[in-house]
Protein backbone atom coordinates (compact mmCIF):
# COMPACT_ATOMS: atom_id res chain seq x y z
CA UNK A 1 0.00 0.00 0.00
CA UNK A 2 1.17 3.22 -1.06
CA UNK A 3 2.12 5.84 1.94
CA UNK A 4 0.70 9.44 1.64
CA UNK A 5 -2.15 8.90 -1.07
CA UNK A 6 -4.59 11.78 -1.06
CA UNK A 7 -6.91 9.63 -2.79
CA UNK A 8 -7.15 6.47 -0.71
CA UNK A 9 -7.29 9.40 2.05
CA UNK A 10 -10.67 11.41 0.63
CA UNK A 11 -12.18 8.02 -0.26
CA UNK A 12 -12.34 6.18 3.07
CA UNK A 13 -14.12 9.73 4.15
CA UNK A 14 -16.38 9.02 2.04
CA UNK A 15 -17.00 5.33 2.48
CA UNK A 16 -20.79 4.82 4.09
CA UNK A 17 -21.68 1.59 5.65
CA UNK A 18 -25.10 0.70 6.54
CA UNK A 19 -26.08 0.80 10.13
CA UNK A 20 -27.26 -2.82 10.22
CA UNK A 21 -23.36 -3.88 9.11
CA UNK A 22 -22.28 -7.39 9.72
CA UNK A 23 -18.92 -8.92 10.45
CA UNK A 24 -18.51 -12.43 9.48
CA UNK A 25 -16.44 -14.71 11.90
CA UNK A 26 -14.69 -16.95 9.27
CA UNK A 27 -12.84 -19.14 11.68
CA UNK A 28 -15.99 -19.68 13.69
CA UNK A 29 -17.69 -20.53 10.01
CA UNK A 30 -14.90 -22.85 9.09
CA UNK A 31 -15.02 -24.55 12.84
CA UNK A 32 -18.34 -24.97 12.05
CA UNK A 33 -18.26 -26.33 8.27
CA UNK A 34 -15.26 -28.75 9.57
CA UNK A 35 -16.99 -30.11 11.95
CA UNK A 36 -20.13 -30.81 9.58
CA UNK A 37 -18.00 -33.01 7.34
CA UNK A 38 -16.44 -34.52 10.09
CA UNK A 39 -19.48 -35.63 11.52
CA UNK A 40 -20.16 -36.91 8.00
CA UNK A 41 -16.90 -39.17 8.46
CA UNK A 42 -15.35 -37.50 4.93
CA UNK A 43 -12.45 -39.85 4.03
CA UNK A 44 -11.66 -38.91 0.32
CA UNK A 45 -7.73 -39.33 -0.67
CA UNK A 46 -6.48 -35.81 -2.04
CA UNK A 47 -3.31 -35.19 -3.90
CA UNK A 48 -1.93 -31.37 -4.38
CA UNK A 49 1.10 -31.20 -6.69
CA UNK A 50 4.04 -28.88 -5.47
CA UNK A 51 6.55 -27.36 -8.03
CA UNK A 52 9.60 -25.89 -6.44
CA UNK A 53 9.82 -24.44 -3.26
CA UNK A 54 8.01 -21.30 -2.76
CA UNK A 55 7.83 -20.49 1.19
CA UNK A 56 4.04 -18.96 0.63
CA UNK A 57 2.90 -22.39 -1.20
CA UNK A 58 4.95 -24.79 1.08
CA UNK A 59 3.52 -23.22 3.90
CA UNK A 60 -0.22 -22.40 2.60
CA UNK A 61 0.12 -26.28 1.88
CA UNK A 62 0.66 -27.36 5.12
CA UNK A 63 -2.26 -25.54 6.43
CA UNK A 64 -4.18 -27.65 3.91
CA UNK A 65 -2.83 -30.68 5.02
CA UNK A 66 -4.25 -29.78 8.56
CA UNK A 67 -7.12 -29.15 7.34
CA UNK A 68 -7.66 -32.57 5.82
CA UNK A 69 -6.80 -34.20 8.77
CA UNK A 70 -9.00 -31.97 10.86
CA UNK A 71 -11.78 -33.02 9.23
CA UNK A 72 -10.46 -37.32 8.26
CA UNK A 73 -9.71 -36.70 5.18
CA UNK A 74 -6.03 -37.50 3.47
CA UNK A 75 -3.82 -34.92 1.47
CA UNK A 76 -0.84 -36.28 0.04
CA UNK A 77 1.60 -33.53 -1.05
CA UNK A 78 3.87 -34.38 -3.87
CA UNK A 79 6.75 -32.21 -4.93
CA UNK A 80 8.61 -31.59 -7.80
CA UNK A 81 12.04 -29.67 -8.04
CA UNK A 82 11.54 -26.86 -10.49
CA UNK A 83 14.12 -28.24 -13.22
CA UNK A 84 11.63 -31.50 -13.28
CA UNK A 85 9.80 -31.91 -16.98
CA UNK A 86 6.37 -30.52 -17.54
CA UNK A 87 5.83 -34.03 -19.46
CA UNK A 88 6.89 -35.95 -16.28
CA UNK A 89 4.27 -33.99 -14.20
CA UNK A 90 1.76 -34.14 -16.83
CA UNK A 91 1.92 -38.18 -17.02
CA UNK A 92 1.69 -37.89 -12.87
CA UNK A 93 -1.46 -36.40 -12.94
CA UNK A 94 -2.75 -38.96 -16.04
CA UNK A 95 -1.97 -41.16 -13.33
CA UNK A 96 -3.80 -39.78 -10.70
CA UNK A 97 -6.51 -39.59 -12.59
CA UNK A 98 -6.67 -43.11 -13.42
CA UNK A 99 -6.67 -44.15 -9.88
CA UNK A 100 -9.82 -44.49 -8.20
CA UNK A 101 -8.58 -44.61 -4.98
CA UNK A 102 -8.05 -40.51 -5.49
CA UNK A 103 -10.76 -38.18 -5.21
CA UNK A 104 -9.08 -34.72 -6.10
CA UNK A 105 -6.15 -33.50 -7.70
CA UNK A 106 -4.87 -29.69 -6.94
CA UNK A 107 -1.77 -27.90 -8.22
CA UNK A 108 -0.10 -25.42 -5.61
CA UNK A 109 0.03 -21.91 -7.36
CA UNK A 110 2.02 -20.07 -8.85
CA UNK A 111 3.83 -21.84 -10.21
CA UNK A 112 7.69 -21.56 -11.46
CA UNK A 113 8.98 -19.64 -14.39
CA UNK A 114 8.58 -22.02 -17.72
CA UNK A 115 5.58 -23.88 -16.97
CA UNK A 116 2.76 -23.74 -18.95
CA UNK A 117 -0.34 -23.56 -16.64
CA UNK A 118 -2.94 -23.83 -18.66
CA UNK A 119 -1.59 -26.96 -20.12
CA UNK A 120 -0.60 -28.64 -16.86
CA UNK A 121 -3.96 -27.54 -15.01
CA UNK A 122 -5.82 -28.82 -18.51
CA UNK A 123 -4.24 -32.12 -18.10
CA UNK A 124 -6.52 -32.74 -14.73
CA UNK A 125 -9.51 -34.37 -15.25
CA UNK A 126 -13.05 -32.47 -14.71
CA UNK A 127 -14.01 -34.74 -12.12
CA UNK A 128 -11.12 -34.58 -10.21
CA UNK A 129 -10.57 -30.48 -10.16
CA UNK A 130 -11.50 -29.93 -7.15
CA UNK A 131 -10.21 -26.54 -7.22
CA UNK A 132 -12.31 -25.73 -9.93
CA UNK A 133 -9.37 -24.43 -11.86
CA UNK A 134 -10.75 -25.63 -15.39
CA UNK A 135 -13.94 -23.90 -16.95
CA UNK A 136 -15.26 -27.44 -17.90
CA UNK A 137 -14.65 -28.11 -13.66
CA UNK A 138 -17.25 -30.82 -11.97
CA UNK A 139 -16.61 -28.38 -9.00
CA UNK A 140 -16.80 -25.10 -7.87
CA UNK A 141 -13.69 -22.74 -7.04
CA UNK A 142 -13.18 -22.64 -3.01
CA UNK A 143 -12.77 -19.98 -2.60
CA UNK A 144 -15.93 -18.82 -4.84
CA UNK A 145 -17.60 -21.21 -2.45
CA UNK A 146 -16.57 -19.77 0.34
CA UNK A 147 -17.59 -16.30 -0.39
CA UNK A 148 -21.17 -17.59 -1.29
CA UNK A 149 -22.14 -19.58 1.88
CA UNK A 150 -20.13 -16.39 3.90
CA UNK A 151 -23.30 -14.39 2.39
CA UNK A 152 -25.58 -16.97 2.78
CA UNK A 153 -24.80 -17.60 6.16
CA UNK A 154 -25.14 -14.23 7.38
CA UNK A 155 -28.38 -13.77 5.48
CA UNK A 156 -27.36 -10.79 3.54
CA UNK A 157 -30.01 -10.29 1.07
CA UNK A 158 -27.94 -9.02 -2.05
CA UNK A 159 -29.95 -7.36 -5.09
CA UNK A 160 -27.20 -6.26 -6.69
CA UNK A 161 -23.25 -6.75 -5.93
CA UNK A 162 -19.79 -5.17 -6.99
CA UNK A 163 -17.42 -7.60 -7.38
CA UNK A 164 -13.82 -5.47 -7.39
CA UNK A 165 -11.11 -7.19 -9.54
CA UNK A 166 -13.85 -9.27 -11.86
CA UNK A 167 -11.37 -9.75 -14.40
CA UNK A 168 -9.09 -12.28 -12.22
CA UNK A 169 -9.28 -15.69 -11.77
CA UNK A 170 -11.25 -15.44 -8.33
CA UNK A 171 -13.48 -12.60 -10.04
CA UNK A 172 -14.36 -14.56 -13.25
CA UNK A 173 -15.36 -17.28 -11.22
CA UNK A 174 -17.64 -15.32 -8.81
CA UNK A 175 -19.24 -13.42 -11.83
CA UNK A 176 -20.16 -16.72 -13.30
CA UNK A 177 -21.42 -18.28 -10.08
Amino acid sequence: MRKNSAKQTSLRRYIICPMDTKLFDGKAFAQKIEAELKQKGVSAKLVSILMGDNPASVLFLSLKQKAAERVGAVLEIKKFEVNTLQEEIIHFIEVLNSDNSVKGIMIQLPLPSGFDREKIIGSISPEKDIDGMRDDSHFTAPVVMAIWAAITDSKIQLKEATIVGANGFVGKKLTAF
